[in-house]
């Protein structure tokens, strides 16, 4: 169960226990400070704690004062834990609305997707009818995210495949290819990893949603199907905007030219030939070279 914001009070309390176990007090102008820095989130509120009681000031009666608190934060700033981590792979998710409420003023709308879910992971909060990031250490740490080029991430790497049934076979290909991502702890998601009684609609809307990289395996077929330009579509547009990776690969000659979404997307390959118009060895080196380039875009050093 979610534990809700702390109060400053409920920190003074809290830091009452660490005094009675440690006989370090704090100096209210001290848990003050705390309070602004973290907005009462009780991991952020724990952690400093402890930071406090065993490497600013260990085994000693002095007060600890708000010196003291700027020291703890910049220690914690600098950890690699596992609350960063989870954090950082959903602001990636939604790195564009991310961004933009760090740099302006957003107004807050609850029934804005990706809003919600930042609201959702704690990373944002409604001030003044404004979205404002959650406290200012949330706000110092994820900082540099935004001028990231590449997907830094720690783990659940994802890539969704949108394709048409009809293209199973070239679907097949890719995966043959695809499966050495893994060892870097890539996952990939399509549809046969749906199983009998699974809400399919909605499991690929969760896909899509926290997927890094989503490719399109573009022929008539797929350019064609209702539930693609239905429901696939607006959602990997949602997505795109928020920072995901978009990889369009024409795989047999068709219309692609036609839908305004793709123009001002890089297709794969570059020159727009249809992969199965390639010869066998042609397609081998086309496809390795499409594993690399998702090697570069999730920034893995080989």
């Amino acid at each position: 169960m979610e534990i809700p914001p702390f109060t400053l009070k409920n920190v003074r309390d809290l830091y009452l226990q660490y005094t009675q176990e440690t006989n370090q007090p704090f100096t209210e102008q001290a848990i003050t400070k705390v309070f602004e820095q973290t907005m009462g989130q009780p991991w952020l509120v724990n952690r400093l704690g402890s930071i406090l009681t065993q490497h600013i000031k260990p085994e000693t009666t002095d007060p600890i004062d708000g010196n003291d608190i700027d020291r703890a934060i910049q220690i914690l700033l600098k950890e690699k834990n596992v609350h960063f981590n989870n954090l950082k792979e959903k602001i990636v998710l939604f790195k564009e609305t991310f961004k933009q409420i760090c740099l302006h003023q957003v107004k807050f709308l609850p029934d804005d997707d990706a809003q919600s879910w930042l609201y959702q992971y704690g990373l944002i909060r409604e001030q003044n009818d404004f979205a404002v990031i959650t406290n200012p250490i949330y706000k110092s740490r994820f900082s540099d995210i935004l001028h990231q080029r590449h997907i830094a991430i720690e783990k659940n790497k994802k890539i969704f495949i949108s394709y048409a049934h009809e293209d199973k076979d070239v679907m097949d290909t890719l995966v043959k290819y695809l499966n050495i991502v893994k060892i870097h702890n890539i996952d990939f998601w399509f549809d046969q990893k749906l199983r009998t009684g699974d809400d399919w609609p909605a499991e690929i809307q969760n896909a899509i949603e926290t997927a890094h990289v989503t490719i399109c395996l573009v022929s008539n077929s797929y350019l064609g199907s209702s539930f693609v330009q239905k429901r696939e579509f607006p959602a990997i547009q949602i997505r795109q905007k928020e920072g995901m990776v978009l990889f369009p690969i024409i795989i047999k000659d068709c219309l692609w030219k036609a839908i305004p979404w793709f123009k001002n997307v890089q297709v794969f390959p570059e020159d727009g030939t249809p992969l199965v118009d390639l010869s066998e060895k042609e397609q081998e080196k086309k496809l390795m070279a499409l594993v690399q380039q998702i090697f570069d875009i999730f920034d893995v050093n080989q």
